[in-house]
């Protein structure tokens, strides 16, 4: 593979993906009816595969197996994987254009130059994802900055750390 090592697949590890649903219900014990989709790859995109299971998880928890199966079958008809080359990758009347780095990649530009003349389906849309890998670390810890100093030597000391939040989503 001529990507960068950050891009290529590990076959020691796997990398998962996962988007979470609660829904009140007071028919049951604890009060809610909860359901999740683990999206599982070799390939380290999270930023690609966070897109996908929040465009797969909906359709099936309303669809289930027929979801599923479409999924699998588009994703057989994508392309192969080509650093340093824009890809169309189609998956359930959308489009998710990406481009992998090539190993001697210099500037952001490259990646977020998309071929914008790609004929679109009609009814889909396109997803541009500038950089399939970043994590936006920075959102994820901004309510924990007053406390970080705590949080990382909570951490160096092994100590466990309780995560609660008031939806899934804090």
């Amino acid at each position: 593979c001529h990507c960068l090592p950050v891009h290529r697949a590990d076959p020691g590890h796997f990398w998962g993906f996962v988007y979470f649903r609660q829904i009140k219900d007071a028919t049951l014990k604890r009060g809610y009816f909860q359901k999740s989709l683990v999206l599982l790859s070799r390939l380290p995109f999270v930023n690609l595969f966070y897109e996908i299971c929040a465009l797969i998880a909906p359709s099936f928890f309303a669809s289930g197996e027929p979801t599923l199966e479409a999924v699998c079958d588009n994703i057989c008809h994508w392309p192969s994987l080509m650093a340093g080359e824009n890809l169309s990758l189609h998956l359930l009347g959308s489009i998710y254009e990406i481009s992998i780095p090539k190993q001697n990649y210099k500037s952001l530009a490259a990646a977020e130059k998309v071929n914008r003349e790609l004929a679109t389906p009609p009814g889909s849309q396109t997803q541009i994802i500038a950089s399939i890998h970043e994590i936006d670390i920075f959102k994820s810890l901004q309510f924990f900055l007053p406390h970080i100093h705590l949080l990382w030597e909570l951490v160096l000391t092994g100590e466990p750390i309780v995560v609660t939040g008031t939806s899934p989503t804090d």
